[in-house]
Parts: structure tokens; C-alpha cells; sequence
């Protein structure tokens, strides 16, 4: 373990290097490659947001594969200890963007790592406005969760709470000009509600935004998949 006094010396040491390197960046903006350096002192001083920062924009110019795995692996190391940061002091929707910022780096076996972090925050996030009595911010935040695949323990805790969470503050969302949001709300209700008593509402809402003359991308969007639409366990 390091003792206190090299503890302090090490973070003067890398302090005194992160000053120099950043006015020899400023002195040479076309020299990327001190942005890898800046990036490592800011990881190693704990600026975990710095260091994504910087290691970002050296990835972007990097060319040569080797150096680039290198400052990728570090700039995933900085996102999760960014993210688990902020979540630690209940910054839920920081910590989601934080772990996003790394997801976009990571590989397909990386992601998943990054995708439990994301669940669970936004799942903390919706229990805690629930908690509150804020109900349409938790069915808003539940509904993010449920429209991105989460682990099916989240599935089964979030459908007790129960489909009137999401169809009051759909109905809510309709009455106050929100027609972006009330689509959601419906859409989790068709989704994951079938066999409650709003979820033929929910289907004809969504069905009818279905109908209209759309992007393709939307269609991608919006369209349930047929294998989505399992019924509920009504005994759960």
C-alpha cells in the first residue's frame, strides 16, 4: 500500500505532469498524441470524466490498431469508475450517461458489463421517484428500462408495481400535451401488460401510430416484434 506522504507525492508528481502536458497541448493542437498522456494523469489523479475526455479524442485519431486496443481499454476503465462515482452519490441519470460514453466503446462481451451497470442505475432511479410519489417520472424511467431488454428480475419486479403505473401516467401525458411520452407508456403496457384490462387501449394507441405514413427508421423504432409479445403470468 502507498503510505500517505507518497500518496501526496505521487499526486503533486502527477499534478505538475498533467500542467505541463496540457500547455504543451495548447502550444501544439495538431500533437494528439499528449491527449493519451493527459488522459492517464487525469486517471490517475481520479478525474475520471477528464480522462474519457482526452482518451476520446486521441482514439478519434489514432491509426494504428495497437495504441488505439491500448487507450481503448483505458478509457473503458475511466467510464466505469466515472460512472460507479457518480452512482455512489445517487447521480443516476450522470452515471447512465457515463457508462453510455464507455458502452460506445466496448466490445460485445465489454457491453454487457456496461449494460448491467445502466439497468440497475435507471432501475435505482425509478424505485427512488416511486418512493417519492412521483409516479409518472418512475413510470417514465421504469419505461426506459423495460424498452431496453433489461434482466428479467427488474422485468418481474417493475410489472408488480402494476399496469396502472404506466397507464395513469399515460393518460396523464395525453392530457398535458406530451405525446412522445404517453406513446411509451403505451407501449410498455403492450409490451409487457397483455392480458390486463388497458392493454387493448394501449394496443389500438399503438397500432394507430403504426398506421401512419412513417421513416423507415421509425418503423424500426416503434414496431413490436412478435416474440416480445408474451403473456403475462396473471398468478405472478
Amino acid at each position: 500500500m502507498v503510505r500517505e506522504g507518497q500518496e501526496a507525492y505521487l499526486k503533486k508528481n502527477h499534478l505538475l505532469s498533467l500542467t505541463r502536458l496540457k500547455l504543451a497541448r495548447a502550444l501544439l493542437p495538431d500533437f494528439w498524441d499528449l491527449d493519451l498522456l493527459i488522459g492517464i494523469n487525469y486517471l490517475r489523479l481520479g478525474k475520471f470524466k477528464h480522462a474519457v475526455l482526452s482518451l476520446k479524442n486521441y482514439i478519434s485519431f489514432q491509426e494504428d490498431g495497437k495504441e488505439k486496443e491500448s487507450a481503448r481499454r483505458l478509457l473503458l476503465q475511466a467510464a466505469i469508475q466515472w460512472g460507479d462515482e457518480l452512482e455512489k452519490d445517487m447521480y443516476w441519470q450522470d452515471a447512465v450517461l457515463a457508462w453510455e460514453t464507455g458502452l460506445a466503446y466496448a466490445n460485445s462481451e465489454e457491453q454487457a458489463r456496461f449494460k448491467g451497470r445502466i439497468h440497475h442505475a435507471i432501475f435505482a432511479k425509478g424505485a427512488y421517484h416511486f418512493g417519492l410519489n412521483q409516479h409518472l417520472d418512475a413510470a417514465l424511467d421504469f419505461s426506459r428500462l423495460l424498452l431496453d431488454s433489461p434482466p428479467e428480475d427488474l422485468v418481474k419486479r417493475i410489472r408488480r408495481l402494476g399496469v396502472n403505473l404506466f397507464y395513469q401516467g399515460a393518460k396523464f401525458c395525453e392530457a398535458n400535451q406530451m405525446p412522445d411520452k404517453a406513446k411509451t407508456l403505451y407501449r410498455v403496457i403492450y409490451l409487457h401488460f397483455r392480458g390486463y384490462a388497458p392493454w387493448q387501449e394501449a394496443k389500438n394507441k399503438v397500432e394507430g401510430v403504426m398506421e401512419q405514413t412513417l421513416s423507415p427508421e421509425f418503423w424500426l423504432n416503434v414496431t413490436p416484434q412478435p416474440e416480445e409479445l408474451e403473456p403475462v403470468d396473471m398468478q405472478e
